[in-house]
């Protein structure tokens, strides 16, 4: 089983109002629109589902397709946020957007697929990760290294916690 079969198995994405994937003809249609080229792993989880709630405590929603937008219209209340990643799509977020992840799909081909955890603070941040492959893999370690603090892939408190940084689920 691949790791993106494995984080819809094991979050139950394959259950729920958007259990079925999405056809090739709507992830043509989403890359017409927007002048973009998914890369194969994120077009591979839309063809296997079509986001959803997890199952878990992670608090993670998976954007359905027809939600998946550009940073600059999710953002765009919010200046210079909105700007900061032109090209970037927001895909995921956490306790009811909370914060944000967003996957590079335009802009030059060798940045397509990084991913971004948004934080609208005013300054543009480096990927956290070099793709959604990657994201995916670090999620079912440990879905909080993917937040503000977190070191991704680290399996979890306290080693996932960046020197200086309070973790997420501290600040509660």
């Amino acid at each position: 089983m691949g790791v993106i079969e494995e984080l819809v198995r094991r979050c139950g994405l394959n259950t729920g109002m958007h259990a079925s994937g999405v056809a090739e003809d709507a992830l043509a249609e989403f890359e017409r629109r927007y002048s973009v080229r998914m890369p194969q792993d994120f077009r591979d989880y839309f063809l296997l589902t079509n986001g959803g709630e997890t199952n878990d405590e992670s608090f993670v929603r998976f954007w359905p397709l027809e939600e998946v937008v550009p940073v600059e219209i999710e953002l765009a209340d919010y200046e210079p946020d909105r700007g900061l990643y032109p090209g970037a799509f927001v895909f995921a977020d956490f306790a009811i957007n909370a914060w944000l992840w967003a996957i590079q799909l335009g802009g030059d081909p060798g940045d397509v697929g990084r991913v971004f955890l948004l934080e609208v603070d005013g300054r543009r941040k480096p990927p956290i990760v070099q793709s959604f492959t990657e994201w995916v893999r670090c999620f079912l370690v440990n879905s909080h290294s993917l937040g503000p603090g977190g070191v991704p892939g680290d399996p979890g408190p306290p080693q996932s916690i960046k020197p200086g940084r309070r973790p997420w689920w501290r600040f509660w």
